[in-house]
Parts: structure tokens; C-alpha cells; sequence
């Protein structure tokens, strides 16, 4: 960082997207605040969602399952990935 832009990288950063992985199975995204209107939010998880399969090992076969959470409220599932269809015989 340097002088001459400090509020501009200050701002970038407070602005960023920020993925958190555990050791575990599941991985945190922060997409959006309060203050975005609803467009933002939508575009920012569809961006989300595209950036984590990218990066996580086998991309979206390794991807079960998806749930939006607010701060205050229950997971609600966006995604889940059943397996494959049986047949019934």
C-alpha cells in the first residue's frame, strides 16, 4: 500500500469478497451487505457460486450442496445435489 492511494485500496478491500475454508467440507462466502440492492446480491452469488467451483478440487462433482444465510437467519438451501438418478426396475 502506499500513500497516494490508501482510501481507494482501504475501500477496495472493504468491498472485496472473501471466501473462508475450513478443514472441513464446508466453505463460507461472504457475497453482500445490506446496503446492496437486490440486483447486486443476485449477481454477487451468481458470481459466488461460478468463482467457488473454479477452485474448489473437481469443481462442481465435488459440490453437494448450497444454502444463502443471513446473519440472523436459518440456512436456506439453494442447491443440493441428490447423486445420480436410480432406475427403478
Amino acid at each position: 500500500m502506499t500513500r497516494k492511494n490508501l482510501a481507494k485500496q482501504i475501500h477496495d478491500a472493504c468491498a472485496a469478497t472473501y471466501m473462508y475454508q475450513t478443514d472441513g467440507s464446508c466453505v463460507t462466502i461472504r457475497v453482500a451487505r445490506v446496503t446492496h440492492s437486490a440486483k447486486e446480491i443476485c449477481s454477487n452469488i451468481e458470481s459466488a457460486i461460478e468463482g467457488v467451483a473454479g477452485v474448489i478440487p473437481r469443481g462442481w462433482k465435488n459440490i453437494k450442496s448450497l444454502f444463502l444465510k443471513l446473519s440472523e437467519s436459518p440456512s436456506l438451501p439453494i442447491f443440493q445435489d441428490v447423486g445420480e438418478p436410480t432406475r427403478l426396475k
